[in-house]
């Protein structure tokens, strides 16, 4: 049973938060509509606040999208921000017509430190999944909040963790259930099933090991049933766990990897000074046949060694050929000697997984076209997101180096466009503040979140949104800022901008570093 709270003062009942969603009155301003809901044991809350009014749009119903959560035809933005208040992450998002963020109460154990977005009960209207890890001395928990006409509808929200019936395993301080989070459709049933990272669960005989719970779409949402568990203390996933802080889960992703329809769910770990495994989906769900692992000695080369494999993940088939590759983001790379250069790893999908020998590096000044020369701290590869931005298949990759100098400003921060191809590099180009005569910032770390989505549906190219996290405004340094750029024939757009400080927010949240990641 999920519980609801309105607004200190609000003359409103739960059935007419129900219905209209957002209180007339916060305790902060009239003019945001605010509320929140609790678990069932009444020890946990999720609290919303939106700056605009309720709008309707579409039924939904095209099915295509990834972060459309009010059905109108256009991707919505999401993107995490800190709550100065309290030290929290907190998650914010940009609908057609108003900005909502969604936050929790207590210092620290609220913070939201993952998100993802997908269409779980497959009805035109993306539900977004919020991760608080360290809920509950940091057994963590999961909300689900589905998508709705009106924007997202928090009076229906659940919370899942690991004493939610049917979820495999128990909750235990520290587990960090909820660190990690990918959605997609792992048993080709039109639903997306959700994988929820536990880094830091003790499974058998160390601290940190590390489980993935994987709860499957239906129609009426997230179920319990047929939920399936994972982590190398099973005879059936490969290796064992290799002392504590394994940290099995830290990273997940879903996609297509052996183009067979499945879903395969690929996770990453800190075995072997870090790991990336690939387990194949199934019409009957994830299944531990043909499991493949790879470590970032495996991928290394003379020109880069590879540190921090398996900490950021996605599948895309940016190479063309049908399967989806696996793309990792190390930022803490080292190329050419220079420590943090950065680099991203991609290993090509095939019918039976992946293998060490199908793989591309990619990186400034060690992939040919890439642009840029590879510069300590750089920290190319700290976030990469993938879409059609050239308007042709395959998908392109944006990555991000937000420690990037640019002429005096130190981690000003740029994002290299790689067009998707066979070999990847060709044709590679650079985006900057200054490249866009709008003047790079010190500090501003641009491109440490990015995405790549369908947000003005007006043409075969995606759009590029880019945070600028420590961009400073308003009344606080390092507020920060999120551009859009809209994919038009011939390459990227600018075209608007979102300012931390004029997103209206309850005095419980002071919102700063919006578009972090």
């Amino acid at each position: 049973m999920r519980q609801f709270r309105i607004a200190a003062g609000a003359a409103a009942t739960v059935a007419a938060l129900v219905a209209a969603q957002l209180g007339t009155v916060s305790p902060a301003a009239a003019a945001i509509g605010y509320a929140s809901i609790y678990s069932s044991d009444l020890t946990r809350e999720l609290r919303m606040a939106c700056d605009g009014p309720s709008h309707v749009f579409g039924t939904g119903g095209h099915g295509h999208t990834k972060s459309d959560f009010d059905g109108d035809y256009s991707e919505d933005i999401v993107t995490f921000g800190v709550n100065q208040t309290t030290g929290n992450r907190v998650v914010v998002v940009q609908l057609t017509g108003k900005r909502c963020v969604f936050y929790g109460a207590a210092a620290g154990l609220d913070s939201i430190v993952s998100m993802a977005a997908g269409d779980i009960d497959h009805d035109g209207f993306d539900d977004l999944v919020l991760g608080l890890a360290g809920q509950t001395a940091g057994a963590g928990g999961v909300w689900v909040v589905p998508g709705h006409p009106s924007g997202l509808y928090i009076s229906a929200a659940e919370y899942w963790d690991q004493d939610t019936a049917g979820v495999p395993g128990q909750r235990n301080a520290g587990d960090g259930f909820g660190s990690a989070l990918a959605l997609g459709d792992i048993n080709d049933d039109g639903y997306a099933d959700l994988a929820v990272g536990a880094p830091g669960e003790q499974v058998s005989t160390y601290a940190g090991e590390g489980a993935v719970t994987v709860l499957y779409g239906s129609a009426t949402g997230l179920t319990a049933t047929g939920a399936q568990r994972f982590h190398t203390s099973l005879s059936t996933v490969p290796g064992t766990p290799a002392g504590p802080g394994e940290n099995f889960g830290r990273a997940l992703a879903i996609g297509d990897v052996t183009d067979d329809g499945n879903g395969d769910l690929v996770v990453g770990s800190a075995a072997g000074g870090g790991n990336v495994m690939l387990l194949q989906g199934a019409d009957t769900g994830i299944t531990t046949t043909d499991v493949d692992v790879l470590t970032g000695a495996e991928v290394s080369t003379a020109n880069v060694t590879v540190h921090g494999f398996g900490t950021r993940l996605l599948v895309a088939d940016v190479t063309g050929d049908g399967f989806g590759d696996i793309v990792a983001g190390t930022p803490d790379s080292d190329v050419k000697g220079k420590s943090g250069a950065g680099a991203v790893v991609v290993l090509e999908g095939r019918a039976g997984g992946v293998q060490a020998t199908g793989k591309q590096l990619l990186g400034q000044g060690s992939t040919a076209g890439i642009p840029g020369t590879p510069t300590a701290g750089d920290r190319f590869g700290a976030y990469v997101a993938a879409g059609e931005l050239t308007g042709t298949a395959p998908v392109d990759l944006a990555i991000g180096a937000p420690g990037e100098d640019i002429a005096a400003q130190p981690d000003a921060g740029v994002i290299a466009i790689v067009p998707g191809l066979a070999t990847l590099g060709v044709g590679a180009t650079q985006i900057s503040l200054s490249s866009i005569n709008m003047g790079s910032q010190p500090d501003g770390e641009f491109g440490l979140w990015l995405a790549v989505i369908d947000r003005w549906h007006n043409n075969a190219q995606f759009d590029l949104v880019v945070g600028l996290p420590g961009a400073s405004g308003g009344t606080l340094p390092q507020n920060g800022i999120i551009y859009a750029f809209e994919g038009v024939p011939g390459g990227q757009q600018y075209d608007e901008l979102f300012q931390a400080y004029l997103v209206q927010t309850p005095t419980d949240v002071v919102l700063q570093r919006l578009g972090t990641s």
